[in-house]
Protein backbone atom coordinates (compact mmCIF):
# COMPACT_ATOMS: atom_id res chain seq x y z
CA UNK A 1 0.00 0.00 0.00
CA UNK A 2 2.68 2.57 1.04
CA UNK A 3 4.57 1.44 -2.29
CA UNK A 4 1.46 2.51 -4.28
CA UNK A 5 0.86 5.40 -2.36
CA UNK A 6 4.64 6.61 -3.04
CA UNK A 7 4.37 5.69 -7.11
CA UNK A 8 1.42 7.49 -7.53
CA UNK A 9 2.94 10.75 -5.68
CA UNK A 10 5.99 9.96 -8.04
CA UNK A 11 3.69 9.92 -11.09
CA UNK A 12 2.37 13.25 -9.86
CA UNK A 13 5.11 14.95 -9.46
CA UNK A 14 6.38 14.02 -12.71
CA UNK A 15 3.14 15.51 -14.29
CA UNK A 16 3.34 18.85 -12.79
CA UNK A 17 6.83 18.64 -13.94
CA UNK A 18 6.03 18.03 -17.23
CA UNK A 19 3.55 20.61 -17.40
CA UNK A 20 5.58 22.97 -15.85
CA UNK A 21 8.64 22.26 -18.66
CA UNK A 22 5.78 22.65 -21.41
CA UNK A 23 4.37 26.41 -19.82
CA UNK A 24 8.32 27.61 -19.09
CA UNK A 25 8.87 26.93 -22.87
CA UNK A 26 5.74 28.05 -24.56
CA UNK A 27 6.18 31.39 -22.35
CA UNK A 28 9.87 31.67 -23.39
CA UNK A 29 8.47 31.14 -26.90
CA UNK A 30 5.78 33.67 -27.28
CA UNK A 31 6.49 36.25 -24.49
CA UNK A 32 7.88 38.51 -26.59
CA UNK A 33 4.86 38.61 -28.89
CA UNK A 34 2.12 38.49 -26.34
CA UNK A 35 4.22 41.95 -24.83
CA UNK A 36 4.01 43.50 -27.94
CA UNK A 37 0.51 42.97 -29.19
CA UNK A 38 -0.45 43.96 -25.15
CA UNK A 39 1.46 47.28 -26.07
CA UNK A 40 0.50 47.65 -29.36
CA UNK A 41 -3.77 47.38 -27.77
CA UNK A 42 -2.91 49.31 -24.94
CA UNK A 43 -0.46 51.95 -25.76
CA UNK A 44 0.44 52.30 -22.59
CA UNK A 45 3.31 50.11 -20.51
CA UNK A 46 2.26 49.91 -17.47
CA UNK A 47 -0.77 48.73 -18.90
CA UNK A 48 0.69 46.58 -21.36
CA UNK A 49 2.36 44.84 -18.32
CA UNK A 50 -0.82 44.02 -16.41
CA UNK A 51 -2.32 42.78 -19.55
CA UNK A 52 0.81 40.89 -19.94
CA UNK A 53 0.77 39.32 -16.63
CA UNK A 54 -3.18 38.84 -16.49
CA UNK A 55 -2.48 36.81 -20.01
CA UNK A 56 0.04 34.74 -18.76
CA UNK A 57 -1.90 33.89 -15.39
CA UNK A 58 -4.98 32.72 -17.54
CA UNK A 59 -3.06 30.79 -19.46
CA UNK A 60 -1.70 28.94 -16.01
CA UNK A 61 -5.42 28.60 -15.07
CA UNK A 62 -6.56 27.41 -18.46
CA UNK A 63 -3.11 25.64 -19.20
CA UNK A 64 -4.57 22.46 -21.83
CA UNK A 65 -3.67 18.64 -20.90
CA UNK A 66 -2.30 18.48 -25.06
CA UNK A 67 -0.97 21.10 -26.38
CA UNK A 68 -1.57 21.77 -30.31
CA UNK A 69 1.46 23.75 -31.38
CA UNK A 70 -0.19 24.85 -34.51
CA UNK A 71 -3.33 26.58 -32.66
CA UNK A 72 -1.27 27.49 -29.29
CA UNK A 73 -0.04 30.88 -30.22
CA UNK A 74 -3.75 32.11 -31.53
CA UNK A 75 -5.29 30.76 -28.59
CA UNK A 76 -2.70 32.72 -26.30
CA UNK A 77 -3.46 35.98 -28.30
CA UNK A 78 -7.39 35.27 -27.83
CA UNK A 79 -6.87 35.74 -24.46
CA UNK A 80 -4.99 38.84 -24.87
CA UNK A 81 -7.57 40.39 -27.12
CA UNK A 82 -10.44 39.07 -24.81
CA UNK A 83 -8.61 40.75 -21.51
CA UNK A 84 -8.20 44.14 -23.13
CA UNK A 85 -12.18 43.77 -24.14
CA UNK A 86 -12.57 43.03 -20.53
CA UNK A 87 -10.51 46.21 -19.48
CA UNK A 88 -12.10 48.38 -22.11
CA UNK A 89 -15.30 47.70 -20.92
CA UNK A 90 -14.54 47.95 -17.55
CA UNK A 91 -12.57 51.53 -18.04
CA UNK A 92 -15.78 52.67 -19.95
CA UNK A 93 -13.45 55.05 -21.84
CA UNK A 94 -13.18 53.55 -24.94
CA UNK A 95 -13.88 56.67 -27.29
CA UNK A 96 -11.10 58.89 -25.34
CA UNK A 97 -8.84 55.92 -25.26
CA UNK A 98 -8.54 55.62 -28.61
CA UNK A 99 -7.78 59.38 -29.26
CA UNK A 100 -5.03 59.05 -26.00
CA UNK A 101 -2.17 58.51 -27.82
CA UNK A 102 0.70 60.81 -26.81
CA UNK A 103 3.83 61.44 -28.43
CA UNK A 104 6.17 59.90 -25.10
CA UNK A 105 4.18 56.53 -26.37
CA UNK A 106 6.58 56.78 -29.86
CA UNK A 107 9.38 55.35 -29.08
CA UNK A 108 8.03 52.06 -27.45
CA UNK A 109 5.70 51.99 -29.67
CA UNK A 110 8.81 52.30 -33.05
CA UNK A 111 10.46 49.77 -30.86
CA UNK A 112 7.66 47.35 -31.63
CA UNK A 113 7.22 48.05 -35.34
CA UNK A 114 11.04 47.78 -35.62
CA UNK A 115 10.24 43.96 -34.65
CA UNK A 116 8.46 43.18 -37.16
CA UNK A 117 9.85 44.95 -40.29
CA UNK A 118 12.57 44.05 -42.44
CA UNK A 119 16.22 43.46 -42.70
CA UNK A 120 16.28 46.76 -45.12
CA UNK A 121 14.33 48.91 -42.37
CA UNK A 122 16.51 47.95 -39.66
CA UNK A 123 19.76 48.85 -41.55
CA UNK A 124 18.85 52.02 -42.10
CA UNK A 125 19.99 55.32 -40.24
CA UNK A 126 18.10 56.38 -37.45
CA UNK A 127 16.82 59.46 -38.40
CA UNK A 128 15.51 57.65 -41.71
CA UNK A 129 14.03 54.86 -38.87
CA UNK A 130 12.60 57.58 -37.17
CA UNK A 131 10.68 59.11 -39.91
CA UNK A 132 9.44 55.95 -41.42
CA UNK A 133 8.53 54.63 -38.20
CA UNK A 134 6.69 57.81 -36.75
CA UNK A 135 4.69 57.98 -40.36
CA UNK A 136 3.54 54.52 -40.02
CA UNK A 137 2.29 55.15 -36.36
CA UNK A 138 0.48 57.96 -37.55
CA UNK A 139 -1.12 56.02 -40.26
CA UNK A 140 -2.16 53.63 -37.68
CA UNK A 141 -3.34 55.84 -35.31
CA UNK A 142 -5.96 57.05 -38.54
CA UNK A 143 -7.33 53.68 -38.78
CA UNK A 144 -10.67 52.59 -36.56
CA UNK A 145 -9.77 50.11 -33.83
CA UNK A 146 -11.09 46.84 -35.36
CA UNK A 147 -9.26 47.60 -38.40
CA UNK A 148 -6.04 48.08 -36.48
CA UNK A 149 -6.62 45.13 -34.53
CA UNK A 150 -7.22 42.92 -38.00
CA UNK A 151 -4.06 44.46 -39.76
CA UNK A 152 -1.76 44.36 -36.92
CA UNK A 153 -2.92 40.06 -36.32
CA UNK A 154 -2.56 39.70 -40.16
CA UNK A 155 0.65 41.93 -41.45
CA UNK A 156 2.42 42.32 -38.03
CA UNK A 157 2.24 39.42 -35.91
CA UNK A 158 1.45 36.58 -38.90
CA UNK A 159 -2.13 35.22 -38.41
CA UNK A 160 -4.15 33.72 -40.57
CA UNK A 161 -7.53 35.22 -41.89
CA UNK A 162 -8.95 31.73 -40.25
CA UNK A 163 -7.36 32.51 -36.72
CA UNK A 164 -8.02 36.03 -36.56
CA UNK A 165 -11.26 34.93 -37.03
CA UNK A 166 -10.71 32.94 -33.46
CA UNK A 167 -9.02 35.44 -31.89
CA UNK A 168 -11.56 37.98 -32.65
CA UNK A 169 -14.59 36.35 -33.14
CA UNK A 170 -15.66 37.34 -35.98
CA UNK A 171 -16.95 35.86 -39.37
CA UNK A 172 -13.88 34.99 -41.35
CA UNK A 173 -15.56 37.36 -44.51
CA UNK A 174 -15.63 40.72 -42.03
CA UNK A 175 -11.96 39.95 -41.05
CA UNK A 176 -10.89 39.92 -45.09
CA UNK A 177 -13.35 43.18 -45.69
CA UNK A 178 -11.78 44.58 -43.01
CA UNK A 179 -8.38 43.88 -43.70
CA UNK A 180 -9.02 45.36 -47.43
CA UNK A 181 -10.72 48.32 -45.83
CA UNK A 182 -7.75 49.16 -43.50
CA UNK A 183 -5.12 48.47 -46.56
CA UNK A 184 -6.82 51.00 -48.21
CA UNK A 185 -6.73 53.66 -45.52
CA UNK A 186 -3.39 53.03 -44.87
CA UNK A 187 -2.40 53.75 -48.68
CA UNK A 188 -4.30 56.77 -48.60
CA UNK A 189 -2.21 58.00 -45.50
CA UNK A 190 1.17 56.62 -46.57
CA UNK A 191 0.33 58.14 -50.36
CA UNK A 192 3.47 60.47 -50.15
CA UNK A 193 5.48 57.19 -49.57
CA UNK A 194 5.82 55.17 -52.87
CA UNK A 195 5.37 51.16 -52.26
CA UNK A 196 9.25 50.71 -53.06
CA UNK A 197 10.17 53.14 -50.28
CA UNK A 198 7.55 51.98 -48.17
CA UNK A 199 9.04 48.33 -48.52
CA UNK A 200 12.90 49.39 -47.84
CA UNK A 201 11.56 52.13 -45.52
CA UNK A 202 13.04 55.04 -47.35
CA UNK A 203 11.10 58.15 -48.69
Amino acid sequence: MENAVRHDHSDLEKEQKSKQKMFDDLYDLHKSDVFNFAFYLTKNQGEAEDLFQDTWLRVAKNFPQTLHMDKVKSWIFTITSNLYKDLLRKKKVRKSFLSKRKTQAYQEQHSFLNSFSSDAYLNQDSSEQAEMGYAISQALDQLPEQHRHVFILKEMAGFKHSEISEILDLPEGTVKSVLFRAVKKLRQHLQAYSPEQLKNGRR
